[in-house]
This record gives C-alpha cells, structure tokens and sequence, in this order.
C-alpha cells in the first residue's frame, strides 16, 4: 500500500500543470462577474466582499440562511433569504462564502439547496481566488498553485516521512486542495479531542509537563484536564492576545482553582528569538503576529521560558509562527523529547516544510498527520518519540 501511495505521489508531482493566473477552471465561464450573489455572510463573505470591491466589482447581495439576519445589511449589502435572493436576481452567479472550522466550506450542501430553487451557477468563493489571485491570496495555505513549483522535491521527501496509511493519504488529499485550491477535496471528520488522539500515545499523566503555545481562551486546557482526570505535573499556558489571556485567566479561576498552582500562565508570544514583535490582536483565534499589527507584545523562546523544566508535550498553533518557535526551543526539544503537535496548516508549504524540519532536530520520531475539527483542512502534524507511541504502526 505504502508505495502505491507513493507512486500518486510521484504521479500527482510529475503531473502538477499550475493554472496561470488567467485561466478559468471548466464552467466558471458561467461566473458572471457583473451578476454575483454572496451566500454567507459572515468573515468570509465580508472579505469576499472587500477583495471585489477592491476590483471595482460590485455584487449584487448576500443570501444567508440564517433568518434573523435577513433585511439587515453588511457593509452596506442587504441580507437576503435564498428564496427571495433568486426571485429578484434570477440569473445571478451565487458565490458560496462560507469557510470556518465549525461546518466547513459547504459547497456540495448549498449546491444541492440551491438547485431546488432553479439554480445552477454556484460555485465556491475559491473561484474568485483562481481568477483573481493577486487580491485574494495567500489565504490560511491557499495561495497561487505556481508558488509550489520550488517546493516539488520537498513535497517529494514530505510523503515517505508518514508512519501510517492514513496519514499518507490525508497527505496526498492535502496536497491535491494546495494545487487546485478545492475545499471540498478534504471531507474527514475527527472524533478526538484535539490535539488528544487515542490511538498514537498515551500522557503519562501524574508526570506530564504539557507546553500549550496558542493558549486562546482555554479550550485545549479544558480538554486535557479531562484526559488526564485532573492528574499533571504541570501546564504552561502561553497566549500573547491580551483578550484571550483574560478569558484564559478567568476560566482557571472560575473553574479550576484547585490546580491553579501547576498551571503557569504567561501573555507573551514564542517565536525564535526575544524581543518585540508586531502583533494583530483580533480576540480571536486568528490572533497573530503580524509586521502590520497595530500593538506590540513580548515575544519570547521556549528555550528560554522552560529551562528549568524538561517538558513531556508540545502543542503549537500560533498562526504561522511555528517553525519559528521550534527554531526557538531546539534546544529544550532535542533534550526533553517531548510530543510535539504542531499546527500545519497556516501556510501552504507547512504541509511538508513543518515535520521535514522537526526531522532534522530529533531522531527516533513518528510522524503522523491528523485534521482537527469539521473543516478537514485545520491539520495537525504529530511528531511522536518511538517510546511514547501508544501502538506502533507503519504504512504496509
């Protein structure tokens, strides 16, 4: 099985035709881009909405099923019901401007809804990105498949670094939606707790030294307490979103005082060396640094925040920085051996640059690739030390 993943790999590599930024994807011709309806109305759609109008392109409406919103206006573009959306633009090209973790991009659904009504011409607001790649992307790893080109023999390498089948084939689907800038190509659903799954390790958890970098407000804390029954060593909580860390701060006090002594917290940013970095804070999970946010905020290495611990796991999603905060904590990495999970998704060439470049700082690791929640595309790169593999597993 492992080499005839292996030989789609080659195949998919040798095959990769990027589109020129002029080329529009068999029926987009019906994209008519003086007719376009919105469906969604939410972070998507108003960013959709801006890179249009960016283009002197003026849509027409935003359609959303949720029917509180209907008759209210978005950035100055009425809200309608889908129903009354295509009596009134009959002939509109309905863009599908839904994207979140929660539900994922529901192309296929909203396709099938609208189809009912009479409409054919639905397409997903990646078609904009392919028409227009200089105004919508890079988004999150979408960006122009031509980018890829200098990465080939990296994404080569990338596929014989996976321990199992499922993560070879969740590598290929990966990299299929990097080259053609398709959502829907990656469907899988998870039912672990992030960051948590109950077939690669076990924490060992009266002595685990958990390292949770992209604290937000808690969330992957709340779900290790529930793992490991309240039983830990320690747990380092680092968020630099000042907003966040207040919600952080306040769920320990509210609901988990009794170990709030072996939860350390810290508002700073990691990354690869000491300083001051530029950061948006957007209270969000989108909370990064950024060369054009508009606050400052410390940044710190793990090299330096845990030298006098020898941390058991690592977690990372902080937004693109986390080859910089591995460059940062090479040290304490190289000598504690913890877990490492780290988020590869932000950019497209995390995919294959993340784990290659872990592969370089230790040895003895299995490397697994998981998604995270509904979406299929928020991916988890899974470094494990052989010693802590809970069952080992190969690619046969």
């Amino acid at each position: 099985m492992k080499q005839q993943l292996l030989s789609n790999l080659s195949s998919l590599i040798e095959n990769f035709v990027p589109e020129s930024s002029s080329t529009i994807r068999l029926g987009e011709e019906k994209l008519r881009l003086n007719s376009l309806v919105l469906f969604g109305s939410g972070a998507q759609g108003r960013k959709t909405l801006a890179g249009l109008r960016k283009r002197g392109i003026a849509p027409l409406a935003f359609v959303d099923n949720n029917s509180k919103l209907w008759g209210k206006n978005m950035d100055g573009l009425e809200i309608l019901s889908p129903e009354l959306a295509v009596g009134r633009y009959p002939n509109a090209a309905f863009i599908v401007t839904i994207w979140s973790d929660r539900i994922g991009h529901p192309l296929k659904e909203v396709r099938d809804q609208m189809i009912k009504f009479g409409v054919s011409a639905v397409f997903s607001f990646t078609a904009l990105s392919r028409r227009f790649p200089e105004t919508f992307l890079p988004d999150f790893f979408m960006d122009q498949p031509r980018k890829l080109i200098p990465s080939l023999d990296a994404i080569r390498k990338g596929g014989g670094i996976w321990e199992d089948q499922y993560s070879l084939e969740e590598y290929l689907a990966q990299l299929r939606m990097r080259m053609t800038l398709e959502l829907e190509t990656v469907t899988r659903v998870t039912d672990y707790c992030a960051y948590f799954p109950n077939d690669l390790f076990t924490l060992s958890k009266d002595d685990e030294v958990f390292v949770d970098c992209g604290a937000f407000d808690g969330d992957t804390l709340k779900d290790f307490l529930k793992v490991v029954d309240g039983r830990f060593k320690k747990f380092f909580a680092v968020e630099p979103d000042k907003a966040n860390y207040q919600k952080l701060r306040d769920l320990i006090v509210r609901e988990y005082q009794p170990h709030s002594a072996r939860i350390l917290t810290s508002n700073l940013a990691v990354g690869e060396q000491r300083g001051i970095v530029r950061f948006s804070d957007f209270a969000s999970t989108e909370s990064r640094i950024d060369d054009a946010g508009t606050i400052e905020v410390e940044c710190v290495t793990l090299d330096e925040l845990l030298a006098n611990d020898n941390p058991t796991y690592i977690k990372m999603d902080i937004e693109g920085s986390e080859k910089a905060a591995l460059c940062g904590g090479r040290e304490t990495i190289v000598r504690s051996r913890p877990v490492l999970a780290v988020s590869a998704y932000h950019k497209a060439t995390d995919l294959w640059e993340l784990p290659l470049f872990i592969r370089e700082m230790v040895t003895d690791y299995a490397y697994y690739l998981r998604p995270e929640k509904r979406s299929g595309w928020d991916l988890i790169c899974y470094a494990v030390p052989r010693e802590r593999l809970f069952r080992r597993q190969s690619v046969n």
